[in-house]
């Protein structure tokens, strides 16, 4: 949690000079995620910090016009208790556009001291709803950002459900010399592992079913088969980390290496875990290249299952 003030009227460029005393409006930034590679608007690397998401929270008193100051474009400033009153640098900024179309959406909380608060929102939902509502022409564009609260309800299900958990691992099982060729490590490939992502991989579909014409299988094991496909691939890819930008493609310790790709540096999440979410997933590709995809992992499913039957 860290955090932003307002100052109407001020623009936030440090100077040596004591600025006189304004109203300020704070807030506490709880988490917010960046993906500039979705968006034309999301700024400069020099430039305000533009979340595509992105969660503050105060007292009702204090929130409000808060947000209202954001609402109409006006940059917060990130309060850094290591940062000098007398550093020429520019201090860390966050704005929403407001010709970005962002939503808001408020929820009332009972804060330690039994007052008021609000927890706002802010979201670009052409990017991160579930159904855009058009097929966008030049291709798709998403970030799914899975709640932790539905994952662990679909986990909890799948679990009572021994014949499907047992097909979906068969299934997997099946692929996984494939699997190891697009670099896959073993141990994503244990029954628990496999079963622990299968709804976020469902979720994941759901984004891509959305934004494409092209039908798709609707299993589970599908789901996670183009789950993996998708991420090898690079038409999807998790948010870049300080691990992976040290060690590219060469990080070990990292199990999701091959899933973090370059296209996607600009895709940070920060405090997201603390808020109720999982990690997120970006989607990023020319509905060429998605029909490639899900027309080879389609082959690959069909093919597969009539082994199975098969063998059976």
């Amino acid at each position: 949690m860290q955090m932003l003030t307002i100052e109407p009227g001020k623009e936030p460029e440090s100077t040596h000079r004591i600025a006189a005393k304004t109203r300020q409006f704070s807030a506490v930034k709880l988490a917010h995620v960046c993906a500039g590679m979705l968006w034309s608007a999301s700024g400069t690397a020099d430039g305000p910090i533009r979340p595509v998401w992105m969660a503050l929270a105060g007292g009702e008193a204090e929130l409000r016009p808060f947000v209202a100051n954001m609402r109409k474009g006006r940059p917060a400033i990130l309060h850094d208790p290591h940062r000098s009153s007398y550093s020429r640098g520019k201090p860390t900024r966050f704005e929403l556009l407001r010709s970005a179309g962002y939503t808001y959406t408020t929820r009332r909380i009972v804060l330690p001291d039994d007052s008021n608060g609000e927890i706002v929102i802010a979201s670009l939902d052409d990017l991160l709803g579930i159904d855009p509502g058009l097929i966008a022409p030049e291709g798709i564009r998403f970030l799914a950002l899975p709640p932790r609260w539905w994952v662990d309800q679909e986990r909890d299900t799948l679990r009572t459900d021994r014949a499907m958990g047992s097909e979906i691992v068969q299934h997997m099982r099946r692929l996984t010399p494939h699997l190891y060729t697009i670099g896959i490590d073993t141990r994503l490939l244990t029954p628990d592992a496999l079963l622990a992502l299968v709804p976020i991989a469902v979720y994941v579909r759901s984004y891509v079913d959305r934004r494409t014409r092209r039908p798709m299988f609707m299993t589970p094991a599908f789901a996670l088969q183009l789950y993996f496909a998708g991420l090898a691939s690079g038409v999807f890819s998790l948010a870049s980390s300080s691990a992976s930008r040290a060690n590219y493609k060469d990080n070990p310790s990292d199990l999701w290496h091959f899933a973090r790709h370059k296209w996607a540096a600009s895709f940070i999440e920060e405090e997201t875990g603390a808020v109720g979410l999982l990690p997120g997933i970006a989607g990023y590709a020319s509905h060429a290249a998605v029909d490639q995809l899900l027309a080879t992992e389609a082959a690959r499913y069909v093919a597969v299952q009539e082994w199975a039957h098969v063998a059976a």
